[in-house]
């Protein structure tokens, strides 16, 4: 059998990463199943990976879809032709995310007779325009006067969000063997209350490897001091104008923590400005790590860390939380389903910004053995998802 995954990108964020272990894995594990990847645009040096596009067409279809409103609806050039020579070998065609400026919705009906699975990563394919929606629910009307033209794939002045899904559910529902596959029950539960609940519908968790991600001894970093004396704190994904992301939520959120002297605050990626540091970071002791694209090392900083602050208001999944449990991290992070139905009873779990502060004192009054936190964790391996998608696939043949 032979299953062929598409999606925008090689080696470029989580939803690609979970295709690359879904990929290794099966053709690592499994003689009678063959996996390859088409993506449309590989940002790595393997030459195994089949390409779609180009990569100048990014930055002109990224162009057209800000200029015109309509994402994946017409790009200058069309890869059509191409892509039906690749996926008439394939018995399966796995898609992940086709957004990303590679891909035409005219494509789909190439896919109309084959056997799909289609990963909801993100909550692309259910709305008009975006990926995330936080606290917008007009995807459950049917989209329309998008409150955020700028969100990813963002647009410059045409609102197009009700015609675009439309045009999703149009080609979509066109798929006569499609399986869609949620990555938590949260999402599953969000996609049933879609279009999509016309089509067949479970979920199977995102995985991540246990052997690099786990609780590391005598963790010593060059040139960065480590208090070991004090608490802990680690923030992700530093970007402040990524609302769903919650940093902003986050650093505001740090004014009520008591005894602020008691805390070394640890940042991984992209790096504070001045202005920002001052205004939230002035009382604490800091270090920024900046980005870390080794996985051990950033291993490393999860298992020394006693606590992950996460406010992220939209997930599909949450691989960093499930990243830092396995390190033997405990989270603390907004009460969304999503986050209790991954952390369970090894999350903190807040309803404002304002709560850090308490929730904080309570937790290390009474912490969490690192090792417990793992045990939960394990439930969320690489090896585990692997497996469920090749039960999957087989049950198509």
């Amino acid at each position: 059998m032979k299953v062929l995954h598409i999606h925008s990108a090689y080696m470029k964020g989580g939803a690609a990463l979970s295709m690359q272990q879904i990929n290794d894995g099966i053709n690592k594990t499994y003689r009678d199943i063959c996996s390859q990847i088409l993506v449309g645009y590989n940002y790595s040096q393997n030459k195994k990976i089949m390409t779609l596009n180009n990569k100048y067409e990014k930055y002109i279809n990224a162009f057209v879809s800000r200029l015109t409103g309509l994402d994946t609806i017409w790009y200058p050039i069309s890869r059509k032709n191409k892509l039906k020579k690749i996926i008439k070998d394939f018995d399966i065609v796995h898609f992940h995310n086709i957004h990303g400026y590679y891909f035409m919705m005219h494509y789909l009906p190439l896919f109309k007779d084959k056997k799909v699975v289609w990963s909801i990563r993100d909550f692309w394919s259910i709305t008009g325009r975006c990926c995330s929606f936080s606290a917008c629910n007009r995807w459950e009307t049917g989209c329309g006067e998008c409150l955020d033209l700028n969100k990813y794939p963002g647009v410059w002045r045409f609102d197009f969000s009700k015609k675009m899904l439309q045009e999703k559910k149009k080609y979509i529902l066109g798929l006569n063997h499609l399986k869609v596959i949620a990555t938590s029950e949260y999402v599953q539960d969000i996609l049933k209350r879609t279009y999509l609940a016309e089509t067949d519908i479970s979920y199977i968790h995102n995985g991540i490897n246990p052997n690099i991600f786990k609780i590391w001894e005598d963790v010593h970093f060059n040139n960065v001091h480590i208090d070991y004396n004090k608490r802990k704190v680690l923030f992700l994904a530093n970007n402040l104008n990524i609302l769903a992301k919650g940093i902003r939520d986050s650093l505001e959120g740090l004014r009520s923590i008591q005894n602020k002297e008691k805390y070394q605050l640890l940042f991984v990626g992209e790096k504070l400005n001045k202005k920002v540091k001052k205004e939230y970071l002035s009382e604490f002791d800091f270090i920024e790590f900046g980005y870390i694209e080794d996985k051990e090392v950033l291993s490393k900083i999860y298992s020394i860390s006693d606590l992950y602050l996460n406010t992220s208001k939209s997930e599909t999944f949450g691989r960093t939380t499930v990243e830092a449990m396995l390190c033997g991290t405990p989270v603390l992070c907004n009460k969304l389903q999503i986050m209790t139905e991954i952390a369970d009873e090894y999350g903190l779990y807040i309803n404002d910004k304002n709560e850090i502060g308490q929730v904080m004192e309570q937790y290390f009054q009474h912490p969490y053995s690192p090792e417990e936190v793992r045990a939960h964790a394990l439930k969320f391996t690489e090896e585990a998802m692997v497996e469920a998608y090749y039960k999957l696939y087989k049950s198509l043949a």
